[in-house]
């Protein structure tokens, strides 16, 4: 019998942390549209109230994830200070549970380098950079000279979204699992691969959109598959592999054609251009350039002609 009922309690007890996970999870994204409405006190308000309880459950990657969306608030706010304290925190959070030698850490240095610019601690900002340096050393990554200096300014959109992405699509994907809910694990793989796109992690990036591909091609989902292969696409570029870059530009191209997404076709046609402009096939490459910009033109897409970039 006392067996019994301490498995009965544990199992309680799992359950009524995981529904707080989730409820911490959905208030998170809450508190990212009260914030877009202008009513940034409850904002952040509601994120240190989901950082107190993500502390009370312990578990790493949910605190991390309130951390980060507290330092994004702090910083579009303008509230610099708190911003670097929150991002301080994070470091030391993924240090602790990640090791030093990872992508994310090396943009949480550049962002604390940024913010310590922005308010004048040029010490700090350099010291910062310093080790934003021997990271990207480490990680095998060769920083342009604008990536190898801290901003004048710094809004923090990208960055602060780069950071929060990865921890809510970690989150999102235990959920899921747990559940069994397979849209959310669709989403959480191709927002997880985006996200290390954007980090520079083409190999992780390419794990999660190849994992987002065969669930988007076992529920017959056409729009997820142009998605996957043009994100696949996009990494294999940039690893230099422009033959299978090529090969998941051409099977995105096979899919808008049959689905009529004009944006898609597009850009399905300009990043097969960029592609032979990478391995000196400039014929190829002007007559998918051609392509690309009547598609956009035919379809009335006037901010889309001019962009030939890998997208």
């Amino acid at each position: 019998m006392e067996r019994l009922m301490e498995s009965v309690y544990l199992e309680t007890k799992t359950k009524m942390e995981n529904d707080l996970a989730l409820a911490i999870y959905i208030s998170l994204n809450y508190g990212k549209d009260l914030f877009k409405q202008e009513k940034r006190d409850k904002a952040i308000a509601l994120f240190k109230e989901c950082l107190r309880l993500s502390q009370k459950l312990g578990q790493p990657k949910l605190i991390y994830c309130c951390i980060a969306s507290l330092g994004g608030a702090y910083l579009r706010s303008g509230d610099y200070l708190n911003a670097i304290a929150c991002y301080e925190r994070t470091l030391q959070a993924m240090v602790e549970n990640y090791g030093d030698e990872s992508a994310e850490v090396l943009l949480t240095l550049k962002v604390l380098a940024d913010l310590s610019r922005v308010i004048g601690d040029y010490a700090k900002a350099d010291a910062y950079m310093a080790n934003h340096s021997v990271v990207a050393k480490r990680l095998g990554i060769e920083l342009t000279e604008a990536e190898s200096k801290p901003w004048l300014n710094y809004t923090g959109q990208s960055a602060e979204e780069c950071m929060t992405s990865i921890a809510e699509a970690e989150q999102m994907l235990e959920t899921a699992k747990k559940t069994q809910d397979k849209k959310l694990e669709a989403y959480a793989y191709i927002l997880m691969g985006n996200s290390y796109r954007l980090l520079r992690e083409f190999r992780k990036s390419i794990t999660y959109c190849q994992k987002y591909l065969e669930m988007c091609d076992k529920a017959g989902d056409l729009d997820g598959k142009t998605c996957a292969y043009g994100s696949l696409g996009t990494s294999h570029r940039h690893l230099g592999e422009i033959k299978k870059a090529i090969e998941y530009y051409e099977k995105e191209r096979e899919i808008t054609e049959v689905t009529g997404d004009k944006r898609r076709d597009g850009h399905a046609y300009n990043n097969l251009g960029t592609c032979y402009m990478d391995v000196g096939d400039y014929k190829k490459a002007v007559l998918y350039f051609k392509y690309s910009l009547n598609i956009f033109l035919a379809a009335g897409m006037r901010k889309e002609v001019g962009a030939h970039t890998v997208t």
